[in-house]
């Protein structure tokens, strides 16, 4: 039977001849990809050697927007799914390897978790990998822009920092979100608390820390506290080499723990969840006191895909409150959290955009909240027609017994 109110499970047990109720359970097809990187090999919940995930939870019809160096988009891991815009003058293409290597992780089809999610970067840093806050706040907007043209679910993912706390944005990725915009970002690699650095600060940002998927070692690198949300592999990761064809490299940091998360969150919205509600579920979902060593502060809370509690089919979630999060210093410049070396300070990048590929329209998905209550109204019906025949199915008893 669908799911009912307690009432009418009694109702329907206390009926001779019936020996128990229980609500329909739905099944979904799993996938699995044998020998994966360890990180996808983590992100499952066990280190087995084997990636299990839903198979209708891979990212499809979600866009996954990476903001960084850009992204080579021959790669074959990216199968023909990635495009990208330019906002720094150097062109097209990915010459510093960080943006095609984090794209890799997010939805590559040998290193990514959102395997069929469409990739759009938004070259932010040229060859050197640095950049200031005024052309990332462009490349928001931008993503801004093409969501609503789209009209299609979306994560940001960005694997970047500065110090300070930059209100612009701040402000921007606010806006984003409150689009209905996942964004995911990094907590930084200097081992200091991330609630002194842009955008980790940011409440509405999903804060992703670092440890090693091997053995769940919290990295040494990783920046910490309460404004970490959750921890995510993030040590010696491979992904995809750019200037290759297929090639790839390791590399370590908060940047390669960010699109593990930005990856489930691809593959959460792609069931029909909305950004709040994927949200939820990564946070309830997370592994808890798995992670060892000092974490000073940081939620113990190891993101995963859980490949038989994914999507809206899950049971409902209860979000724990964001810890507090500080105020609002006025802006910084905000450059690229780095894979293993400390960051110089940010250069200016020259701020004129060369053209970039444009990315077409699509038609509108459909909203999980008009499904939701499309269904719930028939869960109604349902079950106030199970009474009606619990109630029959009682009189035929009573009547049956006065006859005996």
């Amino acid at each position: 039977m669908p799911a009912g109110n307690p009432d009418l499970k009694a109702k329907l047990a206390a009926i001779d001849g019936v020996r128990d109720v229980d609500p329909t359970v739905q099944y979904q097809v799993l996938g699995a990809e044998q020998n994966p990187s360890p990180g996808l090999d983590r992100i499952d919940g066990t280190l087995d050697k084997v990636f299990n995930f839903p198979d209708n939870a891979q990212g499809q019809g979600v866009d996954c927007y990476i903001v960084d160096s850009g992204i080579d988009v021959n790669h074959s891991d990216f199968g023909g799914r990635a495009s990208m815009q330019d906002f720094t003058g150097e062109g097209n293409g990915d010459s510093n390897g960080h943006g095609s290597h984090v794209s890799g992780t997010v939805a590559g089809s040998t290193f990514g978790i959102a395997k069929k999610c469409t990739l759009i970067g938004m070259k932010v840093f040229d060859r050197s990998g640095r950049g200031n806050n005024n052309v990332i706040l462009r490349a928001l907007q931008q993503v801004s822009t093409i969501a609503k043209q789209r009209g299609r679910p979306g994560v940001v993912n960005m694997s970047l920092g500065g110090p300070g706390r930059d209100s612009a944005t701040q402000r921007a990725i606010q806006q984003l979100t409150a689009q209905g915009i996942a964004v995911v970002v990094a907590a930084g690699n200097e081992s200091q608390d991330a609630c002194n650095v842009s955008p980790a600060f940011i409440k509405e940002a999903i804060t992703v820390g670092a440890a090693d998927p091997r053995n769940d070692q919290f990295a040494s690198f990783s920046n910490f506290g309460s404004c970490v949300d959750v921890i995510a592999p993030g040590v010696n990761i491979p992904s995809v080499a750019a200037g290759t064809r297929s090639g790839s490299k390791n590399l370590s940091g908060t940047s390669m723990a960010t699109p593990h998360v930005a990856g489930i969150m691809a593959a959460l919205m792609s069931t029909g969840l909305s950004n709040t509600a994927a949200t939820q579920q990564l946070i309830a979902s997370a592994q808890q006191n798995k992670v060892r060593g000092s974490l000073r502060g940081t939620p113990n809370k190891f993101a995963i895909l859980n490949p038989r509690t994914t999507g809206s089919n899950a049971a409902p979630v209860k979000q724990t409150p964001p810890p507090a999060r500080g105020q609002v210093d006025t802006p910084a410049p905000v450059k690229p959290a780095p894979s293993p070396a400390k960051p110089a300070p940010a250069k200016p990048a020259p701020a004129k955009p060369a053209p970039a590929k444009p990315v077409a329209p699509a038609k509108p998905a459909t909203g999980a909240g008009a499904d939701a209550a499309d269904t719930a109204a028939e869960l109604t019906k349902v079950n106030a027609r199970i009474d009606s025949l619990a109630k029959t199915v009682q009189s035929l008893v009573d009547l049956v017994a006065k006859k005996q």
